[in-house]
């Protein structure tokens, strides 16, 4: 219900704005609060809004060692820009996301991201990295035991055999 979840996300980002973050910690929950409200924005189509917060979220954040944070605003980014149609853009910065994610060992968070990518890769025509991207995410995920990562990264190998089919 985005008529219910939108104050409460603003009302988030109010109460984190009025306090100085002292912490490393402090400043990760501050992301978190405007990430959530950006992510939202883009399930809302808001997508140039949703850019500008997390653009926001970035600039709190500058200066703390790279986290999973750092990568869910990455992510968030990236899923603006592919539903604008910004593919390269959107490919740009879930290739970041991985990074860090690979970089921190959250395979959890790779399963998904690999799927962004794989999405986006699809999306352009550029079928074999969206099937090494799935492949990858399938692999990873029966690794560290992620039903539901599983199940996307399936969906998303299923969906390029069924392109295979029709641009054959």
């Amino acid at each position: 219900d985005y008529d219910r979840a939108l104050p409460a996300y603003k009302r988030v980002r109010e109460l984190l704005a009025d306090f100085e973050p002292g912490t490393k910690e402090a400043q990760l929950e501050k992301i978190r609060g405007i990430n959530a409200l950006a992510g939202l924005y883009v399930r809302m189509g808001k997508y140039e809004k949703a850019m500008q917060i997390c653009v926001e979220a970035l600039r709190t954040i500058e200066g703390v060692s790279e986290t999973i944070e750092h990568a869910a605003v990455f992510t968030t980014i990236g899923m603006a820009n592919y539903f604008r149609g910004n593919l390269n853009q959107a490919i740009t910065f879930h290739t970041r996301s991985l990074e860090i994610e690979e970089k921190l060992g959250d395979a959890t968070e790779m399963v998904l991201t690999l799927n962004n990518l794989g999405d986006a890769y699809m999306a352009l025509g550029r079928y074999q990295d969206a099937k090494q991207c799935f492949d990858r995410a399938v692999e990873l995920s029966e690794e560290v035991g992620d039903p539901y990562g599983r199940a996307l990264s399936l969906h998303g190998l299923g969906n390029f055999y069924l392109a295979m089919g029709v641009v054959q």
